[in-house]
């Protein structure tokens, strides 16, 4: 059996304001059911897209995640 974990990410938290997570987990939520799908873990992070230096929860989750493991993002 796999480990299955989620990602969420909104662009900047300046647009925290017009973007939310909400839809996001909304979304994750109803995949996770649909596929009797437990997350281990879910991780979340409000940076920019541009790169991934930046992103601590990317990185917290790629140290973790080990091959078969599943990610799901939205």
């Amino acid at each position: 059996m796999c480990n299955v974990y989620s990602y969420m990410r909104i662009s900047t938290s300046e647009e925290r304001d017009l973007q939310k997570f909400t839809r996001q987990e909304s979304a994750l939520q109803r995949y996770a059911k649909e596929n009797d799908i437990e997350y281990l873990l879910e991780f979340r992070e409000d940076k920019s897209g541009k790169n991934f230096t930046e992103r601590k929860q990317w990185q917290k989750l790629e140290s973790i995640v080990q091959p078969g493991d599943l990610i799901v993002f939205n």
